[in-house]
């Protein structure tokens, strides 16, 4: 007679786990300054679900090859140089994967913010009054962003003396200069 088993049964359970897919936060945007160094942290990708395992691919939308996704972390940065005047803004396609046959994709915005250009003050050149027209006189130093500048010259050109090439800067002689008349010009 075994009483401690008495009223006893063993029995086999089986318990499923399901699958909790990996799934991009929609809605997603960031932003970057056109000067952004290469490697310029832009954003992370946000996630819920199944996470510890991630693998984030850029499937769609970069242009130029201009960001790079850390396959683990979901980080975007950038790899190539922005410029807010020929693409402001990129719609990235990113997919995740749990490391299963799950896979979720969205559109993530990157918006690249545009840096005006700014004239260094006190700039100065100097030509001689027998220079012949079409001389160099200097080249006008900016910061900020350098594309589709509108350089021109709006007071102190007397006599119309000096031209400047209105998308690099450059100043030359555009008249005959005499120093005796004018020895000094302040251009703006």
């Amino acid at each position: 007679d075994d009483s401690s088993s008495a009223g006893t049964s063993d029995r086999t359970f089986t318990i499923s786990v399901s699958d909790v897919a990996t799934a991009i936060t929609a809605s997603q945007s960031g932003s970057i300054s056109e000067t952004a160094s290469s490697g310029a942290s832009v954003m992370t990708v946000a996630t819920t679900g199944d996470s510890p395992t991630s693998s984030f691919e850029i499937t769609g939308g970069n242009t130029g090859t201009a960001f790079a996704i850390d396959a683990a972390s979901g980080a975007i940065t950038t790899a190539a140089a922005l410029d807010f005047e020929t693409t402001p803004v990129y719609t990235l396609t990113v997919s995740v994967s749990d490391g299963t046959t799950t896979v979720s994709a969205a559109d993530i915005t990157i918006s690249v913010g545009d840096v005006a250009t700014a004239i260094t003050a006190s700039q100065s050149g100097s030509v001689s009054e027998t220079a012949s027209s079409g001389a160099s006189v200097m080249t006008v130093a900016t910061t900020g962003d350098a594309d589709d500048n509108d350089f021109e010259i709006t007071g102190g050109n007397t006599g119309t003396a000096f031209a400047i090439d209105a998308a690099s800067g450059a100043i030359t002689t555009a008249a005959a200069l005499d120093f005796e008349t004018t020895p000094v010009y302040t251009l703006t």
